[in-house]
């Protein structure tokens, strides 16, 4: 399934620029969909905060149902495993989990580029140069319920970067 994602076709790439205030552990991000061909339906934008090597605490330990698998690479790790560190955390989501409506129009031509600017301040607990900026646009199946939508095309950028954007 991955290859397959990696390479569908898709109508627009993602680019993220960043404007990170170590002293105010602020991030400025602005995520854009370049479309290179059209593409019409209900399309947003979405960006989302994540850490990675998170541990701490009981509520952090990790179930392992595979505790007693022979083979498994988690086999004889303990159930929970305590301090497990886990990868791709989601701190937060400041497009809200549907994303921004009214950025991308109902049908988008190729050529078009359209943005939205957030705003994010790392919490003092978490761990600024362990956090990712994920910027996506994706199409939202009617109604406004999460299951079902498609990422059109996405880039993760460290928080501590200024900017990424993959040519189509």
């Amino acid at each position: 399934n991955v290859a397959q994602q990696v390479n569908a076709y898709s109508p627009a790439y993602v680019a993220i620029t960043n404007n990170w205030n170590e002293a105010a552990r602020q991030a400025t991000v602005t995520v854009t969909a370049n479309f290179i061909d059209y593409a019409a339906g209900d399309m947003r934008l979405k960006l989302y905060i994540v850490e990675d090597n998170v541990t701490g605490g009981s509520s952090y330990d990790q179930s392992n149902y595979m505790n007693t698998s022979t083979g498994h690479p988690l086999y004889g790790a303990g159930n929970p495993i305590v301090g497990y560190v886990h990868n791709d955390v989601l701190r937060a989501v400041p497009s809200g989990p549907l994303g921004t409506t009214g950025v991308i129009p109902s049908v988008a031509s190729p050529g078009g580029s359209y943005s939205h600017t957030y705003t994010y301040t790392v919490p003092g607990s978490n761990d600024a140069s362990q956090t990712h900026i994920i910027g996506f646009a994706s199409y939202i199946n009617s109604g406004d319920n999460i299951s079902g939508n498609e990422v059109i095309n996405a880039s993760n950028l460290p928080i501590t970067v200024t900017s990424i954007g993959e040519d189509p």
